[in-house]
């Protein structure tokens, strides 16, 4: 009896010694994340409450390394072919080059710009990867720093990955000198290496997302602000519009907090609806801003120099403009989860619908492309019933008025006709399984005409 006693004396001792630690954690997160503290103690409890998540973390790091998740099983998909292997397709056209990224081996990422049909690799580059490895380190550090001054919400380091064998290049896009501009999801620098892949700058801002040109040659990203005061008082994460010139030079950001305050539609966007979190529900994401389109041309109902942005977590679609700070339009849905707009004519803009409820997770039975026509305001649908991507996926209507669809959660690419007829579906092998696809980076089309690269 006294045996038990003395262990049952020992189990309240340690249930009350981790709850009384629990709640001082919570109470100095909660203190260090809404200003009211600085002190040493209370960063010390905020690192002792992230413990758990730092023991997932590592338990899942090691695991990436001993099974990468970039390899996507495609042993139960027909009719794909690898990609250079559609000499036999008369149907295909032989100008098309597909911009993508490939993990040699544990230590080697490599840019190809290679040819869908023949396999001809027409450019390669190798990503700088020990430095971007580092400064990846380096990105994590200040993270979790600026988290605990308060100055930023806990846990946007989550994502970082410690290995080089799940490093995924995104969204590369090729400069006509031949350079390159990419970054890494979730989390990175946007850099820029020249056709030998030596560095000439990278960001000073954080990045996520998509990577596009507008009619200057600047580039939109998707970016962070760690420095938004509404949304580190109200602890979810905020996303910005950077604009950057070939340089580096930073030639715009705008908080997209602030983009709906003074559009008067934050209490509609965040205040009066379900706040979203990121997959692994460790932080709250309500916009989770995917594409930033550039306007080229003057539209009817819209002007050079304005920005289609896609934010998933609302299903929204927005117009805004930059020159007056004006969003023109903000639809949310008949889509769902939707990524990558893309002008169709001067009045209709194509969506990549992901076709995605976040009503408990509702998987529906495909995507497809959501048509908006700006004159009546109503959406039709085209590419049903062909590919299924519930998250992520890009976009490309070709020159010749053929369209690639990246489904990218498969590893898959569609080349499809005006109507949807399937005439070409591949893959890129994963280079030590080539039964195995590579995992896509939103990768990008080109064509070759006379000699040269034109993005399509």
């Amino acid at each position: 009896m006294d045996k038990f006693i003395k262990i049952l004396r020992v189990v309240l001792l340690l249930f009350f010694l981790l709850w009384a630690m629990s709640w001082l954690s919570i109470r100095a997160y909660k203190a260090v994340n809404e200003g009211d503290s600085r002190a040493s103690h209370d960063k010390f409890l905020v690192k002792l409450y992230s413990t758990p998540y730092e023991i997932r973390k590592w338990f899942r790091d090691r695991d990436e390394v001993e099974k990468p998740h970039l390899a996507i099983s495609i042993d139960t998909v027909k009719n794909a072919l690898q990609i250079g292997k559609g000499n036999h397709l008369n149907h295909v056209n032989d100008s098309i080059y597909l911009l993508h990224s490939l993990s040699i081996d544990k230590s080697t990422i490599e840019v190809l710009l290679q040819n869908i049909k023949t396999g001809k690799i027409a450019q390669k580059w190798t990503v700088p990867i020990n430095e971007i490895m580092r400064d990846l380190d380096s990105i994590k550090a200040i993270l979790i720093q600026s988290s605990l001054d308060g100055n930023a919400i806990k846990n946007l380091d989550i994502h970082i990955p410690k290995n080089i064998n799940n490093i995924i290049i995104r969204h590369p896009l090729m400069l006509k000198d031949g350079s390159l501009i990419f970054k890494i999801p979730q989390v990175s620098y946007i850099y820029k290496i020249d056709k030998n892949s030596r560095i000439l700058w990278k960001s000073k801002k954080l990045a996520h997302h998509s990577i596009e040109q507008d009619e200057f040659g600047n580039i939109w990203t998707c970016a962070y602000n760690l420095n938004n005061e509404t949304a580190n008082r109200l602890g979810y994460k905020e996303d910005a519009l950077l604009c950057l010139d070939q340089a580096g030079n930073e030639l715009y950001y705008k908080s997209i907090t602030d983009i709906f305050i003074e559009n008067n539609l934050f209490t509609k966007m965040i205040e009066s609806t379900p706040v979203g979190y990121d997959w692994d529900n460790i932080y709250k994401d309500p916009y989770h801003l995917n594409d930033i389109k550039p306007v080229k041309n003057d539209g009817t109902y819209w002007k050079k120099g304005d920005l289609f942005l896609s934010m998933r977590q609302k299903s929204l679609v927005a117009l805004f403009r930059p020159k007056t700070g004006s969003l023109l339009m903000a639809q949310q849905g008949p889509w769902l989860a939707q990524h990558d707009v893309d002008i169709e004519s001067d009045s209709v803009i194509s969506i990549y619908n992901n076709n995605y409820s976040f009503l408990n997770d509702q998987v529906k039975k495909y995507s497809n492309v959501a048509l908006y026509n700006f004159r009546n305001n109503s959406t039709t649908y085209v590419f049903d019933s062909i590919f299924n991507s519930n998250f992520q996926g890009r976009k490309t209507r070709l020159h010749t008025n053929d369209v690639l669809i990246e489904e990218t959660m498969n590893g898959m690419y569609y080349l499809l006709d005006s109507v949807g007829k399937v005439k070409y579906k591949f893959y890129v092998p994963y280079p030590s399984q080539p039964n195995f696809a590579q995992y896509p980076g939103w990768s990008r089309a080109y064509r070759k005409k006379e000699g040269v690269f034109i993005e399509e």
